[in-house]
């Protein structure tokens, strides 16, 4: 396999890539620190405790690089939905809040609700359906898309962060925080459209990812820092990379490499390869926002000797997304792939 022929927006090397990579139907081999098994539908499933974050997130690539679509929603501490796809001179991108939207889901997913005044509830989710995972919008854009898995990832965690607090009236009390993050689409499909304010997107067959974030720790507090995250696709497989640096609680305006943890994933339709990686970011830009966030150039992530590099193909970062929490992503160059660097907002505890 040539990934040069592919036109990944990447720069790998694969060497030896038996020795360092463990598959993920085997035991524990790699990434025994964080945890590695098979994802399972049920790892989608909602954990509904709102005063955590927990979010779910779908990214979706046209195969020749013209197009891409990224869909969140996000269950706590505030239920967002957040919607961006671009497809040639078309273009959907908007974001709601909805501080009372979360209801109950039945099965793997999620469903978040706008209740206007004097009219019915519109009601958005996404679903586990027939083998497939299905996500209909009603606000702030409309949309059906259907996501055909070719294979599923891994579930990693959990990651040990600093301490989180709660507060109940009074001084508060602090809990461990953790954070852990399913892959039940690694490789697939998504067909559908999206539509916003008189803008169509048709979706055939584009290589699609999905994945699930959930757990003790919230994207305001400083229980983590300097959150990496990128999936490159090509046709019938991916490499997806995930990681952050754990705090001990308190805020570190400053990235360090050697604080990162976080796993490094290549899957194609007939496996899965995981492994723990070490990372090496380069290119540090201060973005002023009444404080300096600082956001890499290149990020490049080793398991033994092979190597993955990706770079944001906006420069500099854009950014947005999440609410709580400093977000800069950007689509890979030549459009078949996405990264994003996230740090917590300026000191919370």
């Amino acid at each position: 396999m040539s990934l040069r022929r592919q036109h990944w927006i990447l720069a790998l090397e694969l060497l030896a890539l038996a020795p360092v990579m463990a598959s993920a139907g085997s035991a524990h081999a790699a990434a025994t620190a964080l945890g590695v098994r098979p994802a399972r539908p049920a790892d989608d499933s909602s954990h509904g405790e709102s005063r955590w974050a927990e979010e779910w997130q779908v990214l979706a690539f046209e195969p020749a690089g013209r197009g891409f679509a990224s869909i969140t929603f996000v269950a706590g501490p505030i239920p967002r939905i957040a919607v961006e796809a671009h497809a040639g001179s078309e273009k959907v991108a908007v974001g709601v809040m909805l501080p009372y939207g979360l209801v109950p889901h039945r099965g793997p997913g999620v469903t978040i609700v706008n209740r206007p005044d004097d009219a019915p509830q519109q009601a958005s989710s996404i679903s586990y359906t027939g083998g497939r995972y299905v996500v209909d919008l009603t606000t702030p854009v409309r949309g059906h898309l259907t996501i055909t898995v070719q294979r599923p990832g891994v579930t990693v965690g959990p990651w040990r962060l600093g301490r989180e607090p709660i507060v109940k009236g009074g001084p508060p009390t602090y809990v461990p925080g953790s954070m852990r993050w399913s892959v039940p689409v690694a490789v697939g499909t998504a067909s559908g459209w999206l539509e916003n304010d008189g803008h169509r997107i048709t979706l055939d067959n584009w290589r699609a990812y999905h994945d699930h974030t959930w757990g003790h720790f919230r994207r305001a507090s400083s229980s983590w820092t300097h959150w990496d995250f990128a999936v490159a696709t090509a046709q019938g497989e991916a490499w997806i990379l995930n990681g952050l640096e754990p705090t001990d609680g308190r805020y570190h305006a400053l990235p360090n490499d050697r604080r990162w943890q976080g796993v490094l994933i290549h899957a194609t339709r007939s496996r899965v390869d995981t492994c723990q990686a070490r990372i090496t970011r380069h290119g540090w830009e201060a973005m002023h926002l009444s404080w300096d966030y600082w956001l890499p150039s290149s990020v490049r992530a080793r398991c033994g000797t092979t190597t993955l590099t990706v770079q944001p193909a906006w420069k500099p970062w854009r950014l947005g997304g999440l609410s709580d929490a400093i977000l800069g992503n950007s689509p890979l160059a030549g459009g078949n792939g996405w990264i994003e660097h996230a740090v917590p907002p300026v000191p919370t505890s």
